[in-house]
């Protein structure tokens, strides 16, 4: 199932009904104690807030005034740690706590960026491609390039090249084929596994290369 925050990314409030409320216990670390809260799980027709997974932090915020304190994915649901109960069938607003979002989404540990005359490169160790498809979300992929790998330094991983549509039709085969990896692209996306990320610097290269180029035809 694809949630609401997944088909908007860009959306802070979102309507929807509690299906389910349980009682549950979150265990979390509090100035290096390890504390159980109690509280409730509760699964939502739809939401707006990203679940933890694929190397992502959940996002925080509210269902109507109770705070989100963890939100999981539990086969097809996610499921939002709370300290308060909701009443089953009730219409709820959610809300992201965008700022923690969108710090992540800048600030991401083991994450180095090279950012050259528009053009901008991610890498990161831990992540998927719903992680990489997130960040190419929040950028005007319609005017920026965007390459972002996840996997280790030099060994196998994934890659995602975003941006207007005839460059990375260009690019993608490729960056495809310094990987060694398979791929396809459509829609402005390139994306596909890579046997190797050792070349990721002639990778980059190559897009600075592209980037000088493209600004001297304009």
């Amino acid at each position: 199932m694809a949630f609401q925050c997944q088909r908007d990314c860009y959306m802070k409030e979102f309507v929807t009904s509690v299906v389910s409320c349980c009682p549950a216990e979150l265990k979390q670390e509090v100035n290096g104690r390890k504390e159980t809260l109690k509280g409730f799980n509760v699964v939502l027709q739809d939401t707006v807030l990203f679940p933890e997974g694929g190397g992502q932090p959940d996002d925080h915020g509210l269902i109507g005034e109770v705070p989100v304190l963890r939100v999981t994915r539990q086969g097809p649901d996610a499921v939002h740690f709370v300290t308060s109960p909701l009443e089953v069938g009730q219409e709820v607003r959610v809300k992201v706590d965008w700022e923690r979002r969108f710090d992540h989404m800048q600030q991401h540990s083991g994450t180095r960026k090279l950012v050259k005359m528009g053009k901008m490169v991610e890498a990161k160790k831990e992540g998927d491609n719903e992680f990489m498809n997130i960040i190419a979300n929040e950028i005007n992929t319609e005017e920026t390039l965007v390459f972002l790998t996840v996997g280790e330094e030099k060994g196998p991983g994934l890659f995602l090249l975003a941006g207007p549509r005839g460059q990375v039709t260009e690019l993608g085969p490729r960056i495809l084929a310094l990987l060694q990896g398979k791929g396809a692209g459509k829609n402005g996306r390139f994306q596909g596994k890579a046997n190797s990320l050792a070349r990721r610097e002639e990778v980059e290269e190559l897009l600075r290369q592209h980037c000088k180029h493209h600004s001297s035809e304009k």
